[in-house]
């Protein structure tokens, strides 16, 4: 193993440090002085920082866990005892003060007798909902002849990608909303063998916003369910934001992304009279913004009227206004995809190789 992918010295500033955690895909760093182990730092760390308002400039060991778990030995059956016991998915080995190893529970279990126990989501037999009624107007020229969640990424269509990632996590009871170009969409996707027996179509018979075609839903859907625009795609783990909706009661989580905004220039802080208070040179701003992702309880669809046009941002101000609780789960910027406009669409599909499909 490269320990380098995982490693940060305790000087590195917090937003530097999330980027090598986004990049290393583990959700974790080690923060090491030399070759000695100080601190750990989990995107579970990242998150609480990121809600308690930390400016991302700071030293990553700030923010960082210096009270950690770690073994002494590289015997199997002792690390197998650790992760019995304590819910925590990487366990450090140190061996004479110095960090030998890295033990990620996925890979220690993988292939094991006790792998899909240990791993079975919770959430499985949730419902996800995908909405792809919309025209895609920002994604012309593709939408002048594709629907949106059909113009291809990669090899695949986009809502395709989705609904591969939810099927990582063991989901199999998805809806799609209908509109625009309703039936080239339908009849897409009952042509894929993997899809067409667990893939439900809800059609409007009009547009009805981001959230209105939800209540077509009512009385279908009797847990929380995933919903997710058809033209943003998480890499995030989606275990992790589900444990943080149900542990906090939330009726609407929102997934947003962690963004840095760099002002080019200096920047001129002034009282009321135009005189200086203070000049900052370039200063950066860091933003939680709304994926288009979401865990919802099922009673938050008794908010929405029949044949009401009505948006996502709306049906949250009405939650609120009606005392339900909604919650915010930060993810690293590069946890999410945005194909929506044309700008985003040609730097997103760089990752996406195309493949030869039979």
């Amino acid at each position: 193993m490269n320990f380098q992918e995982y490693i940060v010295n305790p000087e590195t500033s917090i937003r530097e440090a999330v980027t090598k955690m986004d990049k290393g895909g583990e959700g974790f760093l080690a923060i090491c002085q030399g070759e000695k182990l100080v601190a750990i730092l989990t995107d579970g760390d990242f998150r609480r920082a990121v809600l308690t308002g930390v400016d991302l400039s700071n030293f990553v060991l700030t923010i960082s866990n210096q009270k950690f778990v770690f073994l002494d030995t590289t015997d199997k059956d002792k690390i197998d005892e650790v992760f019995e016991k304590i819910p925590i998915n990487h366990l450090p080995i140190i061996l004479e003060g110095k960090l030998e190893r890295i033990v990620f529970r996925h890979a220690f279990y993988e292939g094991s007798v006790k792998s899909e126990r240990l791993f079975a989501p919770a959430f499985r037999d949730s419902p996800v909902v995908i909405m792809a009624g919309g025209k895609g107007t920002r994604l012309k020229p593709y939408t002048n002849i594709l629907p949106k969640p059909l113009v291809p990424v990669g090899s695949k269509s986009l809502v395709e990608h989705i609904l591969e990632k939810f099927r990582v996590y063991g989901c199999s009871n998805f809806y799609l909303t209908l509109n625009h170009k309703a039936a080239i969409i339908r009849a897409y996707i009952e042509q894929l063998p993997h899809w067409r027996d667990c893939v439900k179509f809800v059609e409007e018979e009009k547009p009805l916003g981001t959230a209105g075609a939800l209540h077509l839903l009512k009385g279908k859907l009797s847990r929380s369910f995933f919903l997710t625009n058809c033209d943003t795609l998480l890499l995030a783990d989606y275990g992790t934001v589900y444990k943080f909706h149900i542990s906090n009661n939330h009726s609407i989580t929102i997934v947003g992304a962690v963004m840095n905004h760099k002002v080019p220039y200096g920047v001129c802080e002034v009282d009321k009279n135009g005189g200086l208070i203070q000049f900052k040179e370039k200063p950066e701003t860091d933003y939680i913004v709304n994926t288009g992702f979401y865990l919802i309880e099922p009673n938050v669809l008794d908010l929405l009227e029949p044949g009401e046009v009505c948006g996502m941002n709306t049906l949250i101000h009405k939650a609120q206004e009606s005392g339900l609780t909604i919650g915010v789960f930060p993810v690293m910027s590069h946890q999410w995809k945005d194909f929506g406009d044309m700008v985003h669409f040609q730097k997103e599909i760089q990752g996406f190789p195309v493949e030869r499909r039979d």
